[in-house]
């Protein structure tokens, strides 16, 4: 079961990881400094080695979760039900 599945996991995770390149390289193109996307239901923050910014609200529905800005214009991740701030970019 477990050899079963391994492929499939490496595909997505690669698939994952090309549409973080092209997605950055293509926003670099345009003077952006990170995305933000989301419903794709995993809520992150994540900053690479450059400081170019991923961030995924995730989904209201299942995780309770959004991206919200402070009044400094810092972005971050909340968690609804928990009501606390999860991570910060």
């Amino acid at each position: 079961m477990a050899t079963a599945l391994t492929v499939p996991i490496k595909a997505l995770a690669h698939s994952f990881s090309q549409f973080n390149r092209r997605a950055k390289r293509l926003s670099e193109q345009h003077d952006c400094q990170g995305i933000l996307c989301g419903h794709t239901h995993a809520p992150r923050v994540h900053e690479d080695v450059d400081g170019f910014a991923f961030l995924n609200s995730g989904d209201w529905l299942e995780h309770c979760t959004a991206i919200v800005e402070t009044h400094s214009g810092q972005l971050e991740l909340w968690m609804g039900q928990a009501q606390r701030w999860l991570q910060t970019a």
